[in-house]
């Protein structure tokens, strides 16, 4: 990463190259940011050697999508493998409140765009 890496110049840089909006390019700045951030995470808990499996962590306010993957991988859900993505692409997901969503790529923490929700590790001692 540029040391001088903040999500305002990639938006910033977003919108000059790219002619996107600015609200778009915010989109993509925060989605590309926390999926390095994820991606990083499970490369760091891989090197510890004693994290072999992960959970969904729920943000406040999360959206109805996000709650079902909650259901299914959260506290009281399925921990699984590191590597092993929350959602995957092709994946339709049916939201606690009724709704549904194709998901659009694999992810290994947030379920969406824009999405504040992450991932514990389930240590292995």
């Amino acid at each position: 990463l540029d040391a001088d890496f903040t999500v305002e110049a990639e938006v910033e840089k977003l919108i000059q190259s790219h002619s996107v909006s600015r609200t778009r390019a915010e989109t993509i700045a925060r989605t590309e940011s926390a999926k390095a951030f994820h991606e990083g995470q499970i490369d760091t808990w891989k090197q510890t050697g004693i994290v072999k499996r992960k959970r969904f962590l729920l943000a406040p306010g999360a959206c109805q999508f996000c709650q079902a993957v909650d259901k299914m991988f959260g506290e009281q859900g399925d921990a699984i493998p590191i590597d092993q993505p929350f959602v995957k692409s092709g994946q339709t997901i049916q939201g606690t409140a009724g709704g549904t969503m194709s998901v659009k790529m694999d992810s290994q923490g947030g379920v969406h765009p824009n999405c504040r929700c992450g991932m514990t590790a389930e240590l292995d001692l």
